[in-house]
């Protein structure tokens, strides 16, 4: 677990508590969270997911992130983020893609405190018409398919001014490997509906959290129908919520039908979101 503060030197209120995404680590994805903190003037924290930097296979772990088990899977971190995290004001747990799991857990789980929650493209469904997951050769088939066509045209639509840091070199059979081992571990949780009713029953039930969630029209991990399902039900909690209530904090849903997942890559468009989360009022004490 790795603190990126500002250059600044610059002491703040707020603290960005984010899992890694799959594949990231501290030399791909820690010199993108230091340009965040750089930007945006919040210290950022990038934790390790368990079973995503390793290059050994463990059934048992396997077994403890289903989703039947996965509740219970972080609540020996607890203590570590309640150390880090109490001499802040503010303190945003954002989700990226796969790293949403976890954050979603601790949250949804009240493990730690959070006062403020971020979701970037963290809808990792991909199931079928029947409503069970699609095979697994299929899944990654098409991402696949996202993958080139995001290569191909994703450029078209980038911020010229947006520049991806360099990571630390890796040795790529390492890097692959364990990418790999990581698939083998996550892969019930992420071809579940846990994100999708984990970001719904926190939507539902945590009414003073201010949540911001950033879909994207070009998203890696769930279809156009999935996202547009699951924005049609958040839309409706966020209406329930203004009903009852002026006392609740708001929940904020944009949908960028031009952003691709790629866009994750880039601390210019997540500083952006952090940004704007950190805006919101929130109603936790």
């Amino acid at each position: 677990m790795q603190v990126n503060r500002p250059d600044s030197g610059i002491e703040t209120d707020t603290v960005v508590m984010s899992y890694y995404p799959v594949g990231g680590n501290d030399g791909n994805t820690r010199p993108r969270y230091q340009v965040e903190a750089d930007i945006t003037g919040f210290d950022i924290v990038g934790i390790p997911r368990v079973g995503s930097n390793t290059l050994s296979i463990d059934s048992n772990l396997r077994k403890q992130l289903s989703p039947e088990l996965f509740d219970e899977a972080l609540a020996d971190d607890a203590v570590q983020f309640d150390n880090l995290t109490m001499n802040y004001d503010r303190i945003i747990w954002r989700g990226q893609s796969t790293g949403t799991f976890p954050t979603l857990n601790v949250v949804k789980n009240g493990l730690v405190k959070a006062t403020h929650l971020l979701v970037e493209d963290g809808i990792n469904l991909r199931v079928g018409v029947d409503g069970f997951s699609i095979p697994l050769w299929k899944a990654q088939l098409e991402w696949l398919k996202y993958d080139r066509n995001e290569a191909k045209n994703m450029s078209k639509n980038l911020d010229p001014d947006w520049v991806k840091p360099e990571g630390i070199p890796q040795n790529r059979f390492s890097i692959t490997t364990k990418h790999f081992v990581e698939q083998y571990h996550w892969s019930p949780l992420w071809r579940s509906s846990y994100s999708r009713d984990a970001i719904l029953e926190i939507a539902q039930n945590l009414t003073k959290l201010p949540i911001f969630i950033k879909f994207l029209g070009h998203s890696a991990t769930a279809t156009d129908s999935e996202l547009m399902q699951t924005i049609s039900e958040l839309v409706e909690i966020k209406q329930n919520r203004q009903a009852i209530t002026t006392s609740e904090a708001d929940i904020k849903i944009n949908y960028d039908v031009s952003a691709w997942h790629g866009y994750l890559l880039y601390p210019q468009f997540g500083s952006k979101n952090l940004i704007a989360t950190a805006n919101m009022k929130s109603l936790v004490t």
